[in-house]
C-alpha cells in the first residue's frame, strides 16, 4: 500500500483509525487498506490504483472513498462501500474521471457523481476509447448529475444520471431487464406563472 509515494510493503494491512486524506495517489500493489473497522473515510486528490494482489477492506457503514482532487483516474478492479467524486470549481471547465478500460468498479453502498452545472460537469471516461468499464452498483443508492458520459456500461443496477449527457459507448438504451445507464432531462419553467 503505497500513499503518495510512502507506504507498507509486501502483504501488510493498513487499518485506519482516523480519515486518511492523502493529497497524491493512492496505490495498493498488494496488501490491504481498511477503513472498514474504524469506519472512517479515504479522501484522494491524486489517483487511485488497485493491484491484482491488493484489496480494500470497504466496509459496509458510512466508509467512503472521496475523490477530491480536479482531473483523477481509478485503474485496476476496486469493491468500495462509497464512492464519490464532486466538480465544485464553476469556471467553465469540466474535470476529467478516467476509469481503467475493462474493468469493474463496484460500490456497495452510495455512487456520488455530481457535477456543478451544465459548463462545470465531470467528463467521466474509459482510459481506452471504445473499449467500455463498469460501474456495478449493488444497492442501488445513487446522486449522479451533470455528467458527460464515454465507454461505461452500468450492473447491479441502472444508473440515472440527471443533467448529463451520453457521449457514445454506453449501455442506454439498452432492452429491459438489462441494468444500463438512464440518461434523464430534467425541465422547470423560468418566468410567469401563466
Amino acid at each position: 500500500v503505497v500513499f503518495n509515494n510512502t507506504g507498507a510493503s509486501g502483504s501488510d494491512e493498513i487499518i485506519l483509525a482516523d480519515a486518511l486524506n492523502v493529497d497524491g495517489n493512492i496505490t495498493i500493489t498488494d496488501g490491504n487498506l481498511d477503513p472498514d473497522t474504524y469506519h472512517v473515510n479515504i479522501m484522494v486528490a491524486g489517483n487511485w490504483t488497485m493491484g491484482a494482489s491488493g484489496s480494500l477492506d470497504a466496509g459496509t457503514a458510512s466508509e467512503t472513498v472521496i475523490f477530491d482532487g480536479g482531473s483523477q483516474s481509478i485503474s485496476g478492479t476496486t469493491t468500495f462501500n462509497n464512492l464519490s467524486k464532486s466538480e465544485t470549481t464553476n469556471n467553465g471547465t469540466d474535470v476529467t474521471f478516467t476509469i481503467q478500460a475493462g474493468t469493474t468498479q463496484t460500490v456497495n453502498g452510495t455512487l456520488s457523481l455530481s457535477g456543478l452545472d451544465g459548463d462545470d460537469r465531470i467528463a467521466l471516461a474509459s482510459s481506452s476509447s471504445g473499449t467500455f468499464f463498469v460501474f456495478n452498483v449493488t444497492a442501488g443508492d445513487q446522486a449522479v448529475s451533470y455528467l458527460t458520459v464515454q465507454d461505461s456500461h452500468a450492473s447491479g443496477n441502472d444508473i440515472l444520471a440527471t443533467f448529463s449527457v451520453n457521449i457514445s459507448g454506453t449501455d442506454s438504451g439498452d432492452a429491459p431487464p438489462t441494468d444500463q445507464w438512464i440518461f434523464a432531462s430534467n425541465y422547470y419553467w423560468v418566468g410567469a406563472t401563466n
